[in-house]
């Protein structure tokens, strides 16, 4: 409201101001045009007698009225067309009309002897002149001017200024009725895009409009309404992504918990199958050993029944001797392995339990790791193999690095000679720099499908899904490798060739 009647009283003060200076103008000019048309007749009057007079005086003096006939149609045919001429004669000097052409308005003048006589009238100028001869006064030259046409000329600018005016304010009046006509929808309209742009779309705009005004009234609540529409959907679409990511947090979490658990798993069997694996092999030494004591435990009945009966001969004695000492070699052989065998399975195991992080030489942990795993090749037409650098010391989780190897070696069986007679593993370690140690582990076995490359290291991804495959064994590698032992991990692989993983890690966990 408030804007309106601004806009109003700004419109009538422009009106007001614009009717005055209308005003102002025509006045001004009205006033100064019929003085300065006036002066030109003036001045056109008085130069037309006094050169009609410097012509006349001869023609005067000899009397010779014809010659004052002819000057005077001259000087008509030359200024009447354009100076509106109405009235020329030759008076002599009592005042007597000689000779004319036109007729005058009204009375004529009688010029005095001493000069110009020039006389304003209602519509006409009348000037005169005296005609001169040698000094003597013989008569005047009279004119007259019409100045009708300069006062309707002046009545016409008046008459036009005035309609003017009224047309100015006329139409001043029609902007402020065609303001005020605009100026309420157009406020309210701007109300209500403020509204819109500030998100208040439950209002509905209302003006009254007609016409235009009344289309852009419905198109404004058209567009309000789809804005409407769209922040409902897009409130639904952002309660139902709320939900969804609410459920595939869900999901990740309990997808996160099943691969620790996994993992866990895939550690305990990899275990286990060390496990089994060293059994197998305790179970030679072991059993040789118990042969040996029972063939001793004879022998010492044998050589106690001899002794006790009295026959006992020094050959007894000597063979009894004698295979006592052979048996006590072979017991320590055997008892020495499965020593050995078990020392190096506690350490593994207690390190892939624990992830222990302590100083330990490479080689010699590399060793013990491929007796755990020679279980697993034994029962296999493959072979494994090791080249490691001597003296190489590194301080870092000896356990998880045993996981690293275990479970290429068993991804090797799985995998690289499926449906092979012949195969070798080789587990090289050589130092890369100062600071890294590089480990291979390679085979030449069937090698990668190029498809199945990129993926080798994702969790749950197999190709032997159903046939002893789980997914885990090179995730966990790669798990292992890049976030415990703080190295990288590459794959080399060619089809029908093998497979080469090179495992970089620095001599210093992190």
């Amino acid at each position: 409201m408030k804007f309106r009647t601004r806009l109003i009283a700004f419109q009538l003060s422009t009106i007001l101001v614009l009717a005055t200076l209308d005003g102002v103008v025509v006045s001004s000019f009205y006033g100064k045009s019929v003085p300065l048309l006036e002066s030109g007749v003036v001045t056109s009057a008085s130069m037309c007698v006094q050169t009609l007079a410097a012509r006349l005086d001869i023609g005067l003096a000899a009397g010779d009225l014809a010659a004052l006939k002819k000057e005077l149609t001259i000087c008509d045919y030359s200024s009447a067309g354009e100076q509106n001429l109405a009235y020329v004669a030759v008076l002599d000097r009592h005042g007597t009309l000689l000779a004319s052409v036109g007729e005058p308005t009204e009375d004529r003048p009688m010029p005095s002897p001493t000069g110009l006589v020039l006389e304003r009238r209602k519509r006409s100028v009348l000037a005169a002149a005296p005609v001169l001869f040698e000094g003597m006064m013989l008569g005047s030259a009279v004119a007259e001017f019409r100045t009708e046409h300069i006062h309707a000329l002046s009545q016409a600018i008046g008459l036009s200024g005035a309609l003017g005016a009224a047309v100015a304010l006329l139409s001043a009046i029609a902007s402020v009725w065609f303001a005020y006509r605009l100026a309420r929808p157009l406020r309210q309209m701007m109300l209500f895009v403020r509204q819109v742009a500030k998100g208040q779309l439950d209002a509905a705009l209302k003006t009254g409009a007609h016409d235009e005004l009344w289309e852009l009234e419905r198109d404004l609540n058209a567009m309000a309404a789809d804005l409407r529409g769209s922040r409902d959907e897009t409130h639904a679409a952002q309660r139902k992504l709320e939900t969804t990511n609410s459920e595939l947090a869900q999901a990740l979490s309990t997808i996160k918990s099943t691969q620790e658990e996994l993992f866990r798993a895939e550690k305990l069997a990899s275990l286990g199958s060390l496990v089994a694996g060293v059994a197998h092999e305790l179970n030679t030494p072991i059993g040789t050993s118990v042969t040996v004591c029972s063939t001793v435990q004879d022998l010492a009945r044998d050589f106690e029944r001899t002794c006790s009966g009295g026959s006992l001969r020094r050959s007894d004695l000597d063979r009894f001797v004698q295979a006592v000492a052979q048996a006590s070699q072979l017991l320590m052989r055997n008892l020495h392995a499965a020593s050995t065998l078990v020392g190096s399975f506690k350490q593994v195991a207690v390190d892939q339990v624990t992830a222990h992080r302590r100083d330990f030489d490479l080689k010699s942990t590399l060793q013990e790791i491929l007796l755990t795993l020679q279980p697993l090749f034994k029962a296999t037409p493959y072979r494994i193999e090791i080249e490691a650098d001597d003296g190489i010391r590194m301080t870092s989780y000896p356990g998880p690095l045993g996981q690293v190897i275990t479970n290429l070696a068993s991804n090797a069986l799985l995998h690289a000679f499926d449906g092979r007679t012949s195969g070798v593993v080789r587990l090289q370690s050589r130092k890369s720099d100062s600071k890294t140690q590089e480990i291979i582990f390679e085979d030449n076995g069937n090698g990668i499908p190029d498809d199945a490359r990129s993926r080798i290291f994702d969790p749950f991804f197999t190709t032997k899904l159903g046939r002893g495959g789980s997914g885990l064994g090179l995730s966990i590698v790669f798990s292992i490798v890049t976030q415990l032992l703080g190295g990288t991990i590459d794959v080399e692989s060619k089809l029908g060739v093998g497979t080469r993983f090179v495992v970089k890690l620095p001599l210093i966990a992190p």
